[in-house]
């Protein structure tokens, strides 16, 4: 389990999400609590705050060795399309 903030509830299919903020437009995401191995998302932790959520490029997963990367929940949640926001 994560080390995060204590975890929420996805409204539509109940599985366990962190939200995060994201790194290039600090707006809320979803993302799978546990790590993943197709994991794209790397999770900053910030004291009194939501986790910084960095999206990893294929390629830089090698500068970031060792980190537990993570799936956003857009990408496994059955409803997830109930969710989406247009841009």
């Amino acid at each position: 389990m994560s080390t995060f903030v204590s975890p929420s509830r996805c409204t539509s299919c109940n599985a366990n999400i962190i939200w995060a903020t994201t790194a290039a437009g600090g707006k809320a995401m979803p993302v799978d609590v546990e790590p993943h191995p197709d994991g794209n998302v790397l999770l900053t932790e910030r004291v009194g705050r939501s986790p910084l959520a960095e999206v990893v490029a294929p390629g830089q997963d090698s500068l970031i060795a060792g980190e537990p990367l993570r799936r956003s929940h857009f990408v496994t949640c059955p409803q997830a399309d109930q969710h989406r926001r247009s841009r």
